[in-house]
């Protein structure tokens, strides 16, 4: 008898366990961000004390409390965000951040780093505005079983003229770990799951997913039929 009133405690604290995790992961990141902003503009924000400390009569003592310091760091951060997309909308802006990637170019492995992300994210922007098909089932970690993966570039074997494929496996819950597999094109399930669709199902570990899914057939943009993999549509070659 003792056992089983014991049953509903455990249950109701692994619901409470469950609850409280995605919570925590979230107020986590938020705090994280938070103090990461706040240090990248704590240095204007310093200076503007020193200003306001010697060209005016203002107290600034109210500029040394930490939440003051977290609120005006997180909007000079944003606000500098704003700036920056406004800025490479038009012709000037384009021409001084060009000038900026030129200097970055020069040196060896931020050029590296610096155009390997370059190269992600346009590729991913690029994709949400043209409806590309590039999250995909690939055959990983072995050939009974399938993960999502997100196609980064396509190309030819050397030697036998095969067509290949660069598949980025993102990891639960974190996607910005994950694996690079070269895979056969003919081994590619394409999918109609969008960018947003595959990030949301790997942090979620699956619970936030499609009803359906083309597993064993590739999906073909504008039918509601799978299609046999050797007719998988093709990608852009990024």
């Amino acid at each position: 008898m003792e056992s089983e009133s014991n049953l509903p405690r455990a249950r109701y604290f692994v619901t409470g366990l469950l609850t409280a995790i995605p919570l925590a992961v979230t107020l986590f990141i938020f705090v994280w961000l938070v103090r990461l902003l706040s240090e990248i503009g704590r240095g204007p924000i310093l200076q503007l004390k020193s200003v306001l400390g010697r060209w005016t009569d203002i107290d600034a003592g109210f500029l040394d409390a930490q939440w003051f310091t977290d609120l005006l760091s997180v909007v000079l951060v944003l606000l500098g965000v704003y700036s920056l997309g406004v800025m490479t909308s038009n012709f000037l802006g384009r021409k001084i951040i060009e000038l900026f990637e030129a200097v970055l170019h020069r040196i060896p492995l931020v050029k590296t780093v610096y155009g390997a992300v370059k190269k992600l994210v346009t590729m991913m922007r690029h994709d949400a505005e043209t409806n590309a098909q590039r999250v995909v089932l690939i055959d990983f970690p072995s050939p009974e079983m399938k993960t999502v993966g997100i196609i980064t570039r396509t190309f030819t074997d050397a030697v036998t003229g095969r067509q290949l494929a660069a598949v980025y496996v993102p990891t639960t819950p974190n996607p910005t770990n994950g694996f690079l597999e070269i895979v056969p094109i003919e081994k590619v399930t394409y999918t109609s799951l969008s960018m947003d669709d595959a990030m949301s199902m790997v942090v979620s570990g699956g619970a936030i997913a499609p009803d359906k899914l083309h597993y064993d057939q590739s999906f073909i943009p504008g039918t509601q039929t799978a299609a046999n993999r050797s007719a998988a549509p093709r990608v852009p070659v990024a």
